[in-house]
């Protein structure tokens, strides 16, 4: 189902109500209705109370096909953290872990301050969102984003949206950073983009471009002709030869620690324990075992869907029409209050 005929589907259901207040809802307004019905259906598949037979999503083949344009794999590398820990960033998509494996070699009783770290530089780049304004229209008519050192484009607007009369309100400028973090994350493994934050650090409406080529110096944003330079920041890691790929047990937060001070159930080279906090993926090796990577399987944030952009839901199309009737009904339950409680209800239950 396309993105126009969802919106005429929600329209539709909304118009047999036959009351003012269903006419007055704009086109992004239903984009955010469907957006959210779509994590709140994503959220209910994934959680097995939701379930009558109270299995998880991949318990039934239903479920699981509901998810699967949804699952992704992912090779990380791992960083020191602490003395006993290391850390993964989990991607800029991830939405929900399925499973994760550390890449490890045993250390066998060897005194973990034997084995060196190894250096590893990242390049990191943060590029504000150009800002437009009354003056500057039509402004991001021909906003091309721009690898500095060797002038590739990594992002040009006209190459998703046709225009006469260019782009420079607050809600195009939402479009297009979604459109830009989306498209160009699927360029390259080379490197990542970002939204806001990394690192434990904010950096308000701007672009974070991570790349672990280091003859990468800057990002230019055209038409402005801004040159954005990168800075190197220095993590450190293991080089491993030879490793095992050994399935982890991620643990609650609040029985982390009892977990880590048991000497039954503690972090083992063949039984990692795992947290996940502040956007990372914690491997905590209690110097046991020393990690190079950890592989996860994840859920990804589906693209948002967008009536400007035309873009539609990525989910299974055999369930685009219950998305389209939950939104109706959803919005109805909103603005009538008849079902507000219930609403409130069902969203606990899917959190």
């Amino acid at each position: 189902m396309t993105v126009q005929e969802m919106h005429i589907g929600v329209n539709q259901i909304l118009r047999k109500i036959n009351s003012p207040e269903t006419d007055s809802y704009e086109p992004q307004e239903i984009d955010w209705a469907l957006n959210e019905e779509s994590l709140r259906y994503i959220r209910q598949r994934i959680n097995p109370l939701s379930n009558n037979k109270k299995q998880g999503f991949q318990d039934t083949k239903k479920r699981y096909d509901d998810l699967a344009e949804l699952i992704t794999p992912a090779k990380l590398s791992a960083f020191y953290e602490n003395d006993d820990a290391m850390f993964s960033f989990l991607p800029q998509d991830y939405l929900h872990i399925i499973n994760s494996r550390t890449l490890l070699k045993d250390l066998c009783g060897t005194p973990i301050n034997s084995i060196s770290y190894t250096p590893k530089n990242i390049k990191v780049c943060i590029v504000p969102f150009p800002q437009a304004t009354e003056s500057s229209s039509p402004f991001y008519q021909d906003l091309q984003i721009v690898r500095e050192d060797n002038n590739t484009i990594l992002f040009d607007v006209n190459s998703y949206i046709t225009t006469s009369n260019g782009l420079n309100s607050k809600a195009e400028q939402f479009y297009l950073i979604n459109l830009a973090l989306e498209k160009m994350n699927n360029l390259s493994d080379d490197f990542s983009v970002r939204w806001e934050t990394f690192n434990d650090k904010y950096y308000p409406n701007s672009f974070i471009f991570l790349y672990e080529d280091l003859s990468f110096t800057g990002i230019k944003i055209d038409p402005v002709g801004t040159i954005y330079t990168s800075n190197t920041i220095q993590f450190n890691t293991y080089t491993i030869p030879k490793v095992k790929e050994i399935d982890n047990r991620l643990c609650k937060t609040e029985d982390l620690y009892t977990i880590l001070n048991s000497s039954f159930a503690t972090t083992v080279a063949h039984s990692p324990v795992t947290s996940l906090a502040r956007g990372k993926i914690i491997v905590h090796h209690k110097q046991k075992f020393i990690l190079s990577f950890v592989n996860i399987d994840y859920i990804r944030k589906p693209r948002k869907i967008d009536l400007f952009l035309n873009q539609s839901c990525e989910l299974d199309p055999n369930i685009h029409n219950e998305i389209v009737e939950n939104t109706a009904k959803r919005i109805i339950g909103i603005t009538k209050g008849d079902n507000y409680k219930e609403i409130i209800n069902e969203n606990l239950l899917t959190e």
